[in-house]
């Protein structure tokens, strides 16, 4: 790869429109999450069989945890469906390790047990693949956590590297608080579609332009 265009290892996902989704179809939400856990097995799939080793989902942020109690319910439940039974496949198949990102401390106890059983799942895969799942995150917690020199693993773990592209479904033109140092020199690619309706060539599309952009990082 040239110095223009680098190889494209870390893309984050900001996986929008869920909601919205399952009320344009007069479905649950639960329903909407069926949708989602077929689109994040072909996305992935997508990203890993190219050169990308990491990817990072936006899955719970901190604000969202300030939905209504019924919405959350339903929003930890197909979470954990998904942790038990997508995650697991995904780790296997790509030889990959599962890490959470985020603040323990605002996590119901039977999502953590959920999160925290893939993650030890996935503990000997010891392929180069890592998936990060951002439940739970803030950059006031980041910060407060990492960048203040707290190294108690226990508050949680980091996005380690610097992210090449970001991919945000469902029509918003924002990070939404997302791992902002990490993505200070990503790429970003904003899509129209909600989630439940992206493609793997929505994908490849986005990973296509990333080659198009001239990246100098400030140089």
């Amino acid at each position: 790869m040239s110095q223009r265009h680098p190889p494209l290892r870390h893309i984050a996902l900001i996986p929008d429109g869920i909601r919205r989704w399952s009320r344009l179809h007069n479905v649950g939400l639960d329903h909407a999450y069926c949708a989602v856990s077929r689109v994040l097995v072909d996305i992935s799939d997508t990203i890993f069989a190219h050169e990308a080793d990491s990817l990072s989902v936006y899955v719970l942020s901190k604000q969202n945890l300030t939905r209504s109690s019924n919405d959350l319910a339903l929003t930890f439940s197909s979470h954990i469906r998904i942790f038990e039974t997508v995650l697991p496949r995904l780790a296997a198949k790509w030889n990959a390790r599962i890490i959470h990102v985020g603040d323990r401390g605002l996590l119901p106890g039977n999502y953590l047990r959920a999160l925290d059983g893939v993650c030890d799942f996935s503990n000997p895969f010891c392929g180069r693949k890592e998936i990060y799942i951002c439940a739970g995150y803030s950059v006031d917690w980041e910060i407060a956590t990492f960048w203040n020199g707290n190294t108690d693993h226990e508050k949680g773990c980091q996005v380690p590297h610097a992210i090449d592209l970001l991919i945000r479904t469902g029509g918003e033109v924002r990070l939404s608080g997302f791992l902002p140092i990490q993505l200070q020199y990503a790429e970003l690619c904003f899509m129209q579609k909600l989630f439940p309706d992206t493609t793997s060539a929505d994908v490849e599309d986005a990973m296509a332009q990333y080659y198009t952009r001239n990246r100098r990082f400030g140089r």
